[in-house]
């Protein structure tokens, strides 16, 4: 009750007292400070930005010195003399030590399509909306999967296509299970 009365007591206060009238000279100096905390703020944001460009810049500088580094380091052996002496390696040959091999994937591509046969096996129940949505997926990955496979066809040392692959299987194996997960509960 007291803070109720303290705050009518203030209404009466300021509704009696009289109103003041701004000055040119008032309204002039709140102007001009507020553009000088305006112009502040600027330049210490101006300053952040620079700084932040350049920590970003030389972030950048620095990946590409060790990409670069460890990209030349592996087509260089080091023989017992310590000298590093080049080494011709082909990149089947490098892709073929790096990841799995294209039986390897055609296989893995044979395990999928039964465990989606699997999945596509006719059903008393009707698909669900999320369910329609990870057939979905599965079918652009179907599509993906196949231009990479392609590619790997034409050019089998081709490293950018055998990754694609090897992601693209995990991300459907992993959809593909929780469809035949979710279809058998």
């Amino acid at each position: 009750m007291k803070e109720v009365e303290a705050i009518r007591a203030s209404l009466e206060f300021v509704a009696q007292a009289p109103e003041v009238e701004a000055s040119e000279e008032l309204t002039a100096g709140i102007l001009l400070s507020a553009q000088t905390a305006r112009r502040a703020a600027d330049a210490r944001r101006q300053r952040r930005d620079a700084a932040a460009t350049l920590v970003k810049s030389l972030a950048s500088a620095a990946g590409i010195v060790v990409v670069a580094s460890l990209y030349f380091g592996a087509a260089l052996d080091t023989s017992g003399d310590g000298v590093p002496t080049p080494q011709a390696v082909s990149p089947a040959k490098w892709v073929a030590d790096s990841g799995p091999s294209l039986e390897a994937i055609r296989k893995t591509v044979t395990d999928l399509q039964t465990l989606a046969a699997a999945v596509n096996a006719p059903s008393n129940k009707p698909a669900t909306l999320w369910e329609r949505e990870h057939r979905r997926a599965v079918h652009v990955l179907d599509g993906d999967i196949a231009a990479a496979l392609a590619a790997l066809e034409r050019n089998p040392g081709c490293t950018r296509a055998a990754n694609l692959v090897n992601a693209n299987l995990e991300r459907q194996a992993d959809t593909l299970r929780t469809l035949y997960i979710e279809r058998s509960l």
